[in-house]
């Protein structure tokens, strides 16, 4: 269905998308999963005359499958939200598995012009790793990537521990869109794309 009985189509303004992924915190109001659907609580899509950010919120597939088959209340999805727009310290978004390095026997990394092959520890400052790669002990052939990036002001802007990319909700826009993540500073203002 591209349109509701009202005329309202499927598809939801980038602003008003913005404005759900940021009150959501950029995951599932649930379980704070970085993979999501946008999701009409009250009322439901069918019955909705506008898309309105205050009554939309993001879900992952698995909670909004639930949503639909009636499995999770809209009552409960609700509460969630509030909860997760009230808390000044949400769990962060994250994403199992956003990397994928199994199945290699060796890897490089590139950053710029300069290519890194076999070393474990890309990035090394006073000791500290903010870009390293370790051979998981059980397994020939998979890497865990552990890492820690930084806007130009030197604020946080994401991890990456054991391969699973870990957000910050204090970010102004986290937009994931099949495999590209970009965070953004203010519209027009992209601090990291990949």
């Amino acid at each position: 269905m591209k349109k509701n009985k009202f005329g309202l189509s499927r598809s939801i303004p980038e602003d008003v998308k913005r404005k759900i992924r940021q009150m959501s915190k950029f995951g599932c109001v649930i379980c704070r999963q970085a993979i999501y659907t946008y999701e009409h609580i009250e009322p439901t899509f069918v019955n909705a005359k506008v898309h309105d950010a205050e009554r939309m919120c993001l879900l992952c597939p698995n909670h909004q499958r639930d949503s639909t088959d009636g499995v999770l209340s809209k009552s409960e999805i609700f509460k969630s939200y509030k909860k997760i727009q009230e808390s000044y310290d949400a769990p962060p978004p994250n994403r199992r598995g956003f990397f994928n390095l199994e199945n290699n026997r060796s890897f490089s990394v590139r950053i710029g012009p300069t290519k890194f092959s076999g070393f474990p520890s890309i990035i090394n400052i006073d000791g500290k790793d903010y870009l390293s790669f370790h051979k998981e002990e059980d397994q020939i052939k998979s890497f865990k990537m552990n890492a820690i990036f930084f806007d130009r002001y030197g604020n946080s802007l994401f991890q990456i521990i054991n391969n699973e990319w870990i957000g910050s909700t204090r970010s102004w826009d986290v937009d994931f869109i099949g495999s590209r993540l970009t965070i953004r500073k203010k519209i027009g203002d992209i601090l990291f794309s990949a």
